[in-house]
Formats: structure tokens, C-alpha cells, sequence
């Protein structure tokens, strides 16, 4: 009795990786578009492959159906609102699609699994034309089921890599913009460690550390930053909603796919630009800080 768990549990890690093939093809499809997944999904299942065909068929069998099941789900709505079929058989006839479909993993698992058997070295060059024949086979020769789900981004994909590269450049200048800010709050501290240079004095003959003098500068700098990546991250909001319930920046619709200015808050980026923001004030406290701490209290008070 003690034993059939353990067997149970070997069993379930034998088929662990290909279940993680399955899962990595599937994410490289919509919904979760992952695509870079797809160049290493298959290293998983490829690593599995130590026991003989047979066992291998059935590795690439459950990694292929997981991959399906989760990939070709719309069918059920498909047979559901538009056959007309009941919903449990439409579930049934999508399950068993993915089987079919399983069979070519399956099939490829064997034949890796015999060819790294026979020659490990051949193997590495074997695999992908097995795949790649397998491909053919189920598309071309015996019908197969070679669609998936296509969303507006993926038909659109030239037109969303532009705006990609718009953000990732727009953040870019937006933290050079905030960098320059920051030499604000450096002059700024600087020239209260020239103003307060007495102060400062007075402060370390009194046995002030240099590190409770840094520690005034940076929190008041810091300060600093903070409120004003509040103020901005507040404007930013409200200027976002406007545009969103108002859509008062039209476009031309004849040059670009939409009329208005469309806006999508993400809260990543808040945090991302927000922080960004912080981090850069902080740094900027540092200099002027190191050197308030390092002022000579004999200099600083000797024409006092």
C-alpha cells in the first residue's frame, strides 16, 4: 500500500518536464503571447526522452495535449454557438481533437527518443527534421488541425512594435528629462551646505557624526523628490483620465488606424516611473551630502 503512492509520484515526475513543454508551447500562443517560449518549449520534453520509444510516445502524448487542450479551447465556443452541439459534447469532440493532434508530439518524442538511443550526436540533428516532417505531414498529407486563435496584435504586429519602441524611447527620454531635473535638487542642496556652512560647524563641535550630517542632507533631498513625483504622478493620472473620457486629441483616421488618442494606464508603469523618479533623486543627494559631512569645523568658523 506504502508503495503504490511512491510509484505514483515517480510516474507523475517522469511526465513533469513534458507537462512544462506542453505549458511553454502553449503560452507562446494567445492569449498569454509569450512567443520567445516557443525557442526553448521542447527542451524539457527533449530532456525527458531517456527511456525507449514507447515510453517517449506517450511523454510527448500528454505534453502534446496539454499544449492543444489549452490552445485550441475557442473550438468549444465555436461547436457551441454556432453548431448548435451541446455544450459536454462539444467539450468532448475538442478534447478528442486534441488527442489526434497529440499523436504527431507523441510520434516525434518516439522517433527522438530511438534516434538518441541509436546515436546521441545524430540526434541533435535528427530532431528538428522529425519535427519539421511531422509539420508536414499533419498539415499537408493527412489534414491535420493547423489553425490557431490570431488576436488584432499579432495582425497587426509591425504597427505594435513601433509603438513598443515609441514607449520604451519615450521612457527613456522621460528619465534623461528627470536626470536633468535632478540637478536641481544638487545646486539646490549644494547651495544650502554653502548657506548652512556655520550651522553645519556648530553642529559637528557639538559632536554631530558625519553620517547625521549626510543623513539631514539626504532625507531633505530625497524629500524633495518625493513630492515632486507625487505632484507629477497626480497630474499624469488626471491628464490620463481626461484624455480617456474625453478623447480631446483627435487623429486623422485616414493615416492612422483610430481617430482619437487612445490611453491604456499601466500601473507597472507608474511604479516603474515613479521609482525610477526616487532613485534618481536619492542619487542626487548624495554628492552635496558628502560634502556637508566632510566640512571643517575650524574653516568654517574661523571668520565667524
Amino acid at each position: 500500500m506504502v508503495a503504490e503512492p511512491k510509484r505514483l509520484m515517480s510516474s507523475f515526475r517522469g511526465y513533469l518536464l513534458p507537462i512544462i513543454s506542453g505549458i511553454l508551447l502553449s503560452v507562446s500562443f494567445p492569449l498569454a503571447d509569450i512567443q520567445v517560449a516557443a525557442w526553448f518549449a521542447l527542451v524539457p520534453l527533449l530532456l525527458s526522452l531517456k527511456d525507449g520509444p514507447s515510453s517517449s510516445f506517450y511523454k510527448g502524448f500528454v505534453a502534446g495535449l496539454v499544449f492543444y487542450i489549452s490552445s485550441i479551447y475557442w473550438v468549444v465556443n465555436a461547436m457551441y454557438y454556432y453548431g448548435g452541439l451541446n455544450i459536454a459534447v462539444s467539450i468532448i469532440l475538442m478534447v478528442a481533437l486534441s488527442a489526434y493532434l497529440s499523436v504527431y508530439i507523441g510520434l516525434f518524442a518516439a522517433m527522438s527518443a530511438y534516434v538518441r538511443k541509436k546515436s546521441p550526436a545524430v540526434f541533435i540533428i535528427a530532431a528538428p527534421a522529425i519535427w519539421v516532417s511531422l509539420e508536414l505531414v499533419r498539415n499537408y498529407f493527412i489534414s491535420g488541425f493547423p489553425y490557431h486563435a490570431r488576436d488584432w496584435v499579432q495582425m497587426n504586429r509591425n504597427l505594435f512594435s513601433a509603438i513598443k519602441l515609441e514607449k520604451l524611447v519615450m521612457f527613456v527620454i522621460l528619465v534623461l528629462i528627470i536626470l536633468v531635473a535632478s540637478f536641481n535638487i544638487v545646486s539646490t542642496l549644494i547651495m544650502i551646505v554653502i548657506e548652512k556652512a556655520r550651522e553645519i560647524a556648530i553642529l559637528k563641535s557639538m559632536g554631530a557624526t558625519r553620517g547625521g550630517i549626510m543623513k539631514i542632507f539626504m532625507i531633505n533631498g530625497t524629500v524633495i523628490g518625493v513630492v515632486g513625483t507625487a505632484i507629477g504622478l497626480a497630474s499624469g493620472y488626471g491628464v490620463c483620465l481626461l484624455l480617456q473620457y474625453t478623447n480631446f486629441i483627435k487623429l486623422p483616421s485616414d493615416v492612422y488606424y483610430l481617430n482619437h488618442l487612445p490611453v491604456s494606464m499601466d500601473p507597472v508603469e507608474f511604479v516603474a516611473v515613479s521609482a525610477a523618479a526616487i532613485l534618481i533623486s536619492f542619487s542626487a543627494t548624495l554628492y552635496p551630502s558628502w560634502q556637508a559631512a566632510k566640512l571643517d569645523p575650524l574653516e568654517a568658523l574661523r571668520y565667524e
